[in-house]
Order: C-alpha cells, then sequence, then structure tokens
C-alpha cells in the first residue's frame, strides 16, 4: 500500500508576495493551487499588519498554514544562511575552479 503523496510545500518568506496578491485580488487563488503554502509567524505577526482578521480566517480556512519555528532550528537555518553564502563567495570568485579546494 503506497502513502498519498502530500502537496509540495511553497514557504512565503516575503510579504511583499501576499501583499501583492492581495492588491490584485488573487490571493484566494493562489491558495487553490495544488501546493501547501506556508508563511513563517514572524511574517505574519510583524510584516502582515494591514490584514484583517476576517482575512487571516479566510486564509486560515483555504489551507494557508503558520510555522513558528522553535529558537534552536531559527539557529540552524541562520547557520545554513551563512554557509550558503560563504560558499556562494567562493564559486563567486574568478579564482574558483571546479575540483579546487
Amino acid at each position: 500500500m503506497t502513502r498519498p503523496v502530500s502537496p509540495p510545500y511553497v514557504i512565503v518568506n516575503d510579504a511583499s508576495c501576499l501583499i501583492d496578491l492581495r492588491k490584485g485580488q488573487i490571493l484566494h487563488i493562489m491558495l487553490s493551487l495544488p501546493y501547501r503554502f506556508v508563511v513563517p509567524f514572524p511574517i505574519r505577526d510583524q510584516e502582515l499588519l494591514d490584514f484583517t482578521d476576517e482575512e487571516w480566517q479566510m486564509l486560515d480556512a483555504k489551507g494557508l498554514e503558520t510555522l513558528d519555528l522553535p529558537p534552536e532550528l531559527v539557529t540552524e537555518a541562520f547557520s545554513v544562511k551563512k554557509l550558503s553564502y560563504s560558499l556562494y563567495l567562493r564559486i563567486s570568485d574568478p579564482q574558483f575552479r571546479l575540483g579546487n579546494s
């Protein structure tokens, strides 16, 4: 017996995305797509202050998920971000050659 495949996640980590979709009156259409949309709690709580309670209720009812990471995972996320940035800097260096460390 195979497990049903859950839709892929889309993490909305930029408030302007939700704001623009709201202005265009198509936010509800986005939520009908075959994805699981997730907004981090700090974005919802601190950057989308002009969304009304009624709008949040509609978004929640249509499946928008809010994720609040525990502090240790926030620390881990910043570590990964820092590591990926340093790797990006190495690869962007004109002296970088594949196979050279």
